[in-house]
């Protein structure tokens, strides 16, 4: 994830706001924590590209991660689910 992570923010760096949301997904896709990083990058796109950008490059980021995630949801959406509304699991 950090590796990815550190591509967006070099994209964001250099004003190039598309590979900095297509790097940011490729990051979360691997581990949910890039989504704190989520403000961050809500913000620079809409001060380098206006609100309108701002919404089209967070549909992409959402696009990317549940097309990454149907393949998985339907082999094994009965566990997935299980797990996800498990709310009695215990964390050592």
């Amino acid at each position: 994830m950090a590796f990815f992570m550190v591509i967006a923010v070099y994209f964001a760096q250099r004003s190039n706001i598309r590979l900095t949301w297509l790097f940011f997904a490729i990051s979360f896709s691997v581990k949910g924590g890039g989504l704190l990083w989520l403000p961050g990058f809500l913000l620079v796109t809409d001060f380098a590209e206006g609100l309108v950008s701002v919404v089209l490059h967070f549909l992409f980021f959402v696009a990317f991660n549940v097309v990454l995630a149907i393949p998985f949801l339907i082999a094994h959406a009965k566990h997935f689910y299980e797990q996800v509304l498990d709310f009695g699991r215990r964390f050592n």
